[in-house]
């Protein structure tokens, strides 16, 4: 689902014109055969490039490996499915360094774009100020030295949407406040949206375990002697991305939503409120993110929820075990931990995702109801993957003059928090690409060759190569962002 605006980016409205004219002529309806004029012998049909590499989103980190494979093994979808029946089909690489970096592969900042990255993926839309940037002559980088690659044309194609996951590292030898069953009233870790922003502020009104959840409660007996009131007077550790992310940018835009007087929006990419107590992962991508959270007691954080699970994080547990054999004793019959069986408590109980609170048509926080942000509720159990974002309302998304999604307007703006309906901090997360590389890298045949891998690989992956999305904890594109995306990369070419 998506709710829209008009074009607001006017300095680029003379180009959206013509990319709508060049897509109409090139594409004279959406599944029509590719614009493959431009491509030469050998590179004329599907699946005859070389490969090529990419860099950018972590949040991409699970899906392109997934998507990739699929591109190469699969034979499905026809002019916009894999290369299965190719022989010795296009290989890429994809190096999750996080989305800032991604969008300085193609020269984001102006000091030159990758000698070597073809393709990249941002969780953050480039602004205005970067499109400009990369769309303007410039160098190679680190240097931006000679020779000065071309002006081009930028777009912007979204390939899934997926949830950023709250993750925790319970306090060590504490446990989820009690609940009964029976009575319909469960352990589970749920706290207000109000709370929650107010956790990720610093705010010295939550800033200790019994804060944020009242009710926290010591195992009984356990080795180290700790008391109820130790587990509630324990610190908050807030982890967060030290590279520029768009993670971060979405979880922001979910926090925004909730109080944007803190503002949120105005705050740089790596900047946080109070950031004295701010841990940073001290690497680079959600996976040193959830990382540093598994290997800090009482500390949370946030990441992707395929990342989450890689690093062994689940779903949060609905009760606090009653049976003596969910626990593991020392010689003295001192609790030392979870144990691990075949039940809900089969993994490091302390390390969970939890399900955030849903906005109602009128309210933020308050309404009591909380969502997971993975599609199956006995995922622990049973295995089962998928992002809970397949209902979610995308707002501000741009439109062209035929009413589709325009790759080739600014994306900056579009949000998926907070809405009624699935999961409150979805996002979508995007490839971007140029209309015509050879405007940007020269007019070789090498690089017609790596072209048409990009080309070839973008289109089945928001076709076709839909169908590993929720295998690996994402969602589906809904349908006129999966048609509008592919509208705009059937129209891309070679020296057109």
């Amino acid at each position: 689902m998506l709710s829209t605006y008009p074009n607001r980016a006017l300095g680029r409205s003379m180009r959206v014109v013509l990319a709508a004219l060049i897509a109409l002529v090139a594409v004279a309806a959406f599944g029509a055969a590719n614009s493959n004029a431009a491509y030469t012998a050998p590179y004329t049909t599907k699946c005859t490039g070389t490969d090529v590499s990419g860099e950018g989103a972590s949040f991409q980190a699970v899906l392109q490996p997934a998507l990739i494979n699929y591109f190469r093994t699969t034979n499905q979808g026809g002019q916009t499915g894999g290369c299965g029946s190719v022989a010795s089909p296009p290989n890429l690489s994809y190096t999750a360094n996080g989305s800032g970096a991604g969008r300085r592969s193609f020269g984001s900042d102006g000091l030159g774009r990758s000698g070597v990255t073809r393709y990249a993926a941002t969780d953050e839309p480039p602004s205005i100020a970067e499109e400009t940037a990369m769309e303007a002559a410039q160098g190679t980088r680190p240097s931006n030295s000679a020779p000065a690659t071309g002006v081009g044309k930028l777009g912007v194609a979204p390939v899934a949407a997926g949830p950023v996951s709250v993750l925790v590292n319970f306090p060590e030898l504490c446990q989820l406040p009690a609940g009964d069953p029976d009575l319909g009233t469960y352990a589970r870790f749920q706290v207000s949206n109000a709370r929650m922003e107010a956790v990720w502020t610093g705010d010295a009104s939550v800033d200790t375990w019994g804060e944020f959840l009242p009710g926290i409660q010591a195992i009984p007996n356990n080795i180290d002697g700790k008391t109820d009131t130790d587990c509630q007077n324990q610190t908050i550790k807030r982890v967060v991305r030290q590279d520029s992310s768009g993670t971060t940018f979405a979880f922001k835009h979910y926090l925004n939503g909730i109080n944007n007087s803190t503002g949120w929006l105005s705050l740089a990419n790596q900047a946080w409120p109070n950031s004295a107590t701010i841990i940073n992962n001290q690497g680079t991508g959600g996976g040193a993110l959830a990382q540093k959270v598994a290997n800090t007691t009482g500390s949370i954080g946030y990441a992707d929820l395929g990342t989450g699970r890689s690093k062994g994080f689940q779903k949060a547990p609905d009760t606090t075990p009653s049976d003596p054999s969910a626990y593991v004793y020392n010689s003295g019959n001192q609790v030392t931990g979870y144990s691990a069986g075949s039940n809900e408590y089969s993994f490091n109980q302390s390390l969970f995702w939890v399900a955030l609170e849903a906005a109602d048509a009128t309210n933020v926080t308050g309404t009591g109801n909380f969502i997971e942000p993975s599609l199956y509720s006995d995922t622990n159990l049973n295995g089962k993957r998928g992002g809970n974002c397949a209902s979610t309302t995308f707002h501000n998304v741009p439109l062209d003059g035929g009413g589709r999604p325009d790759s080739f307007a600014n994306w900056f703006n579009v949000d998926g928090t907070l809405g009624v309906n699935g999961y409150p901090s979805c996002t979508l997360t995007y490839f971007i690409f140029w209309d015509d590389p050879a405007d940007v890298y020269g007019n070789t045949a090498t690089e017609m060759a790596k072209a048409r891998t990009v080309r070839d690989f973008m289109l089945t992956s928001v076709n076709s190569g839909q169908n590993v999305l929720n295998a690996n904890d994402y969602s589906r594109l809904p349908t006129s962002l999966k048609n509008g995306a592919t509208y705009y990369l059937n129209g891309t070419s070679f020296n057109k």
